[in-house]
Formats: C-alpha cells, structure tokens, sequence
C-alpha cells in the first residue's frame, strides 16, 4: 500500500513539473516577440501634394512592398499620425522585434 501511494506520488509530482517546463518554455518563446512603432520619416508636402496625402502614397508603397498588399500584414504594417506641432505627417512602421 506505501509503495502505490509513493508510486502514485512520483507520478503526479513528475507530471506536475512537466507541465510546469512545457508552460514556461511556451510562455517564454511567446513573449520573445513584440510589437514596436519605429520612426520611419516625415512628409511636409510638395506643392501639388498635402503632407497626408504624400505620408499615404509612401504608406501604401511600403506595406505593398514589404507585406503584398497596401493594408499591411495582419498586426504589421506601415502608418501615417500627425506630427511636427499638425504641420507634418509622420510615417511608422508598426513590426514584431
């Protein structure tokens, strides 16, 4: 009977500390990856051109070059936000590091 209950013991105890080893490795490499924004550049216009409309024809050759497609990849892509006080628009890239 001791030996079953010692048995029985080991068992849960070596089950226990896989389970523990498969979440931590799964929890690790998961977290490895994050989502960054990184300056890309800043568009104040041509004569012919709004700084968004200059920022948005870069965006959409960028995400078209890099992704095949001018929305982007899933949760990567390139973007236009105002910046420079509202007299420029700024282009970022949005990318897993």
């Amino acid at each position: 009977m001791t030996k079953r209950i010692t048995r029985a013991a080991a068992e849960i105890l070596l089950t226990v500390v896989s389970a523990v080893g498969l979440l931590t490795s799964g929890t690790g490499s998961a977290s490895a990856a994050s989502l960054q924004n990184t300056f890309v550049s800043d568009y104040y216009g041509t004569p012919s051109l709004t700084p968004y409309q200059q920022c948005r024809n870069e965006q959409q050759s960028r995400n078209k070059q890099t992704y095949g497609n001018e929305a982007g990849g899933g949760n990567e892509y390139f973007y236009c936000a105002l910046g420079d006080r509202g007299l420029a628009y700024n282009l970022w890239w949005r990318h897993y590091v």
